[in-house]
């Protein structure tokens, strides 16, 4: 896709796949770069990361995936580039080059497919993306999710604004000194005063079971990257239920979400697969059956 004079993204380059040199091309046009982090210096490693992104969805669309996971750390963040921009457009609604996409594959990363499936089931009841997050901390009733820097670029906005509108809002800077190879994460905030499930199957005595709840979404400072990761996305909502009692009942540092309350949905999805749950709806109340 791409012809590099050396080691690919730290050199020279002619890109030779058109799908690639469009998105360069709109992103160079339109796209918020931040060029001053040591690991994002040029364009360059945007170039590889990009070319990531269409090599993967042709894989998937070659294979008749539905969803995927992208091992990124550290096989790739070590040593060649992180694979946020491939993660992040995968399971979005636009491409990297602004056109909208006709289809989504949810994606993990870490290849935790167990969260892989769950943005895929949330993505099924909605035809909508669904994001891959991190169960970074709750606290103050809040829960905050943020994670190595792809939360798809619909998240940074409302579920009624067009997809290119939101991907607009974007940041791409260099990620964060611990992944060598380096690469852009794709920075945003999810906007106050929406609803957010978030959900992640988990296993029980070799058995799945859902977690689920739904959130209500709180609005974020862009000097809220300091305090947790400067690179990455932020969502933070408020919490249906106690803290302990969230941090108990979920079963993994990892999480999948999107717009909207479906957890009358999930707990139907459970019964239907006959697979245990924990659900809190809204109001705080349980809907739970046994793994």
């Amino acid at each position: 896709m791409v012809r590099w004079s050396g080691k690919p993204g730290e050199s020279d380059y002619d890109i030779v796949d058109k799908r690639v040199r469009a998105a360069i091309e709109y992103k160079e046009k339109t796209a918020n770069f931040d060029f001053s982090r040591e690991k994002l210096p040029s364009i360059h490693k945007f170039v590889l990361q990009v070319a990531m992104f269409y090599a993967a969805r042709d894989i998937i669309e070659e294979m008749g995936a539905t969803c995927a996971g992208i091992k990124c750390q550290d096989e790739l963040s070590a040593k060649l580039c992180t694979a946020c921009i491939a993660t992040s457009y995968l399971g979005n609604d636009v491409a990297p080059d602004g056109t909208r996409q006709e289809r989504i594959y949810p994606t993990s990363c870490e290849n935790d497919m167990d969260t892989a499936l769950t943005q895929l089931f949330l993505h099924l009841l909605t035809g909508k993306p669904a994001g891959f997050g991190d169960f970074r901390d709750v606290e103050n009733g809040m829960l905050a999710i943020a994670n190595c820097g792809q939360h798809p670029t619909c998240f940074f906005g409302t579920p009624d604004e067009e997809g290119s509108v939101k991907d607009l809002r974007a940041e791409f800077l260099g990620q964060e000194m611990f992944y060598d190879a380096g690469g852009s994460a794709v920075r945003g905030r999810t906007p106050g005063g929406l609803q957010v499930t978030v959900a992640r199957l988990g296993r029980e005595n070799m058995r799945y079971y859902l977690a689920g709840m739904v959130i209500e979404t709180v609005d974020v400072s862009p000097r809220e990257h300091e305090r947790y990761n400067f690179s990455w996305p932020i969502l933070r909502g408020k919490i249906p239920m106690g803290e302990r009692a969230l941090a108990a009942m979920w079963p993994s540092n990892h999480l999948a979400f999107t717009f909207g309350d479906l957890t009358p949905h999930l707990v139907e999805l459970a019964e239907q697969l006959a697979i245990g749950y924990r659900v809190i709806d809204a109001g705080g109340n349980e809907h739970c059956r046994p793994s």
